[in-house]
């Protein structure tokens, strides 16, 4: 069996976020980032392949993180995937219920989703070269549940993000100056911090 390298470059931006609470209606803020992480996979042994992968992901993460975080900004709910692998703020508990908003689920199912597949493809291999053992097709079946049920998660998620009132979505800027000019080339402009806020109040 093929041995496998993932190589992983992460570009990260300082941001800013307001956002309505959904429960109580209470405008919140927070710092945090927003993270473009690419990742390259490789079988080869040779060290000019392996840099060659490493070199992939970096140029990758270093060509695409200002249009993720783009998508990230002024389109959330039809970029669902991005904001939740992508969008990190140091604090998404309501200040005055505790609530977490519907868009901030975390990372956790990225590892569970990968996890998931990896040990699906294996034990289906020794499933299918056992072929008799009950226990080899019964952990095969379970892996496959839990990839089943990970990618369902995800659709969920989608649906959410594209339903959620515009109000509960994260408005956010930032005082990055490659971000501020890419913006600017696109007809836009990022929020200062006061300005993130005022939108939120001015969507109530």
């Amino acid at each position: 069996m093929a041995r496998w390298t993932t190589y992983t470059s992460t570009i990260s931006v300082p941001i800013y976020a307001s956002w309505k609470c959904s429960k109580c209606g209470e405008v919140n803020f927070s710092q945090g980032i927003i993270q473009c992480q690419r990742e390259v996979m490789t079988s080869a042994r040779r060290s000019s392949k392996l840099e060659e992968a490493k070199q992939s992901a970096q140029e990758s993460a270093e060509t695409q993180w200002v249009d993720n975080a783009l998508k990230i900004i002024y389109n959330p709910q039809e970029n669902a995937q991005e904001v939740r692998s992508g969008l990190f703020l140091q604090n998404t508990k309501c200040t005055n219920c505790k609530t977490k908003p519907k868009w901030d689920k975390g990372t956790g199912y990225l590892a569970i989703f990968g996890l998931a597949i990896m040990a699906m493809i294996i034990s289906g291999i020794a499933a299918f070269a056992l072929r008799t053992s009950l226990v080899a097709w019964i952990v095969f079946s379970l892996f496959t549940l839990l990839v089943v049920y990970c990618f369902i998660t995800e659709k969920l998620f989608k649906k959410t993000m594209r339903e959620m009132p515009k109000e509960e979505l994260p408005v956010i800027g930032s005082i990055n100056e490659e971000l501020i000019e890419a913006a600017k080339e696109r007809g836009k402009v990022l929020l200062t911090p006061e300005e993130t806020i005022e939108q939120v109040k001015s969507l109530e």
